[in-house]
């Protein structure tokens, strides 16, 4: 048992010097001032790396001697018998908690690493910035070749019917592709694509959250915590380390706000979920709310314009100060998408329809005559319905397509369904690579900004590329963006595991549970608060120390407005 204090409180003191090294060394380097918020975060996350390492380097050594196991037994037979349970149950509960606790320490400490990865790629000077490198050629060049990566990757889905979780992964994951490289590449003709793209992700939130609680009817708070605790955990430590605006990521806020809509929606009247006249009466009236809250000015700032609400969804753009309506980038973004995750869960109400149509067409394989005919039928009842959309909304300038986006988005997003399911060799095959890259949108969205790119500053836009290798010839240049891409894959995929990690000890299943832990969560991040706010006042007391005149220095100026003038810079330093 001392081997093992010993070696545990050995780990503990490295892991706290390491971190503190790693936070000290970024902290000098960074390029703005500090809030107790960030200082009350780093010192949870030094505390809990340092936990990680004391109860990771005690379980190394694992040379008990038999007294300490006679010990232990002894220990475990006596609470056993206090909780009226066998021994080896007793033994195997405690190694599984003490399991529980080392993987979700170890995941705070992974993600505090990576929180401090991000901070040195994206507000200090250990990256370079470059400027964005505008070629359609390069553009297409680098998607084909993916897609030829992607097509060596087709697998059979083990669940081919429409839209199976396979095909809307794989369906997320080009498109945030496409995504991703327009912005590094700054292709502005993508806007209106892009805009459907992000259309189609609101599409399925409305569709998957309807098909949830349509099919469990679970609508408990353990379920609508998991959801957020998925959607806004990572967006909000990375708002906390950064000190961004929560609507700088406003594709976080926009899914948070429509998943607690379809929840709202369905959760009124539950028993009518199965029933399709209720559901035509709930989407109508969802129809009907959402038209009043965006296209009324009274109604959208009585739904917003009150606290803390407003300050949550309140952005500053520093590219942009004519915008002086706090909500205006909310109003924005939200409202080009207001409708579309309604006819999500309209998709959703008729899918038991589509799959019979579906059945039906797959008994025609038999008759290929007759599948064909019904098939080309099929194609040009939706060419009739795509092509005057490509001409008349798709090809319009991006002002004039955005008046336009919230009414339309969901003919593209239709059709897509209807081919990407219209044979069964469609449905029974996927790209295995897009629907990887499909599982970890939401970081990759969030990384962006940050490691593969840098931002311009404070709630600044990814307007440059990050350098690691810096050279002005072109195969530096691709060099540095493999080995950026490489980097910046492997953090969002580390970040996705890691957050379904904590969510599992963070969210439990246990209502009483999740309470407990939530209370004891919100206290220790008082606590910590606390402590950002004395490290604040120690720093600014530094702070005004170290720029103190000295006598001689007031002494030696040259008139008594000049010592007057260097006493009170000192003071307003200290103060700030």
């Amino acid at each position: 048992m001392i081997g093992r204090n010993l070696a545990g409180l050995l780990g503990g003191m490295s892991a706290f010097g390491l971190s503190l090294g790693l936070v000290i060394c970024l902290g000098s380097r960074g390029e703005y001032s500090h809030t107790a918020t960030q200082f009350g975060l780093v010192a949870l996350g030094i505390c809990l790396t340092t936990a990680w390492g004391a109860i990771e380097a005690a379980d190394l050594n694992m040379d008990v001697s038999l007294g300490e196991k006679s010990t232990q037994g002894t220990r475990s037979k006596e609470d056993a018998l206090e909780k009226g349970i066998s021994q080896n149950d007793a033994i195997a509960a405690a190694a599984e908690g003490r399991a529980n606790t080392k993987k979700a320490l170890r995941a705070c400490a992974e993600m505090f690493v990576i929180m401090a990865i991000v901070y040195g790629c994206d507000r200090t000077r250990l990256t370079g910035k470059g400027a964005k490198f505008q070629s359609r050629k390069a553009f297409w060049t680098v998607w084909l070749i993916i897609c030829v990566i992607a097509v060596s990757s087709l697998r059979a889905s083990q669940r081919p019917r429409i839209l199976s979780r396979d095909q809307t992964e794989e369906w997320k994951g080009w498109m945030q592709l496409m995504f991703l490289l327009y912005h590094y590449f700054a292709e502005a003709e993508l806007y209106n694509a892009i805009r459907v793209y992000i259309a189609a992700y609101v599409w399925m939130t409305g569709y998957g959250n309807f098909l949830y609680y349509q099919k469990t009817g679970n609508f408990s708070i353990i379920r609508v915590a998991q959801s957020l605790f998925r959607l806004n955990f990572f967006v909000i430590l990375i708002c906390i380390v950064l000190r961004n605006e929560y609507m700088l990521y406003y594709i976080c806020p926009m899914h948070t706000a429509f998943t607690l809509l379809v929840w709202l929606a369905l959760r009124i009247y539950k028993n009518g979920n199965k029933h399709i006249f209720p559901i035509f009466i709930k989407i109508i009236a969802t129809l009907t709310c959402t038209y009043c809250i965006y296209d009324i000015p009274m109604v959208f700032s009585l739904a917003f314009r009150w606290q803390p609400l407003k300050s949550l969804l309140a952005f500053h753009d520093p590219l942009h100060p004519e915008f002086t309506d706090e909500l205006h980038e909310w109003h924005f973004r939200s409202g080009l998408d207001r409708f579309v995750w309604i006819i999500g869960m309209a998709t959703a109400a008729l899918l038991p329809c589509a799959e019979k149509v579906t059945e039906a067409l797959d008994k025609l394989n038999a008759t290929y005559s007759k599948l064909f005919r019904l098939v080309a039928f099929i194609i040009l009842l939706l060419a009739v319905m795509i092509i005057p959309w490509i001409q008349f909304v798709f090809l319009q300038d991006k002002f004039s397509y955005n008046t336009i986006h919230p009414y339309t988005s969901w003919i593209p997003i239709t059709a897509y369904i209807i081919l990407r399911n219209l044979l069964p060799s469609l449905r029974t095959y996927y790209l295995s690579f897009f629907a990887f890259l499909g599982r970890i949108t939401l970081e990759t969205y969030i990384l962006q900004f940050h490691v593969w790119m840098r931002t311009t500053g404070l709630n600044g836009s990814p307007k440059s590329l990050m350098i690691l290798l810096p050279g002005g010839d072109d195969a530096t240049y691709w060099l540095n963006f493999a080995f950026v891409s490489a980097l910046y894959i492997f953090l969002s995929y580390r970040v996705f595991q890691l957050t379904v990690d904590l969510k599992d000890t963070l969210v439990p299943t246990e209502t009483n549970i999740l309470y407990r832990r939530s209370a004891i969560a919100f206290l220790v991040l008082i606590f910590f608060y606390l402590i950002g706010r004395s490290a604040l006042a120690l720093s600014a007391l530094s702070t005004a120390a170290h720029s103190t005149p000295s006598l001689s220095e007031v002494m030696a100026a040259d008139s008594p407005a000049a010592a007057y003038h260097l006493v009170s810079s000192a003071t307003a330093v200290g103060n700030s």
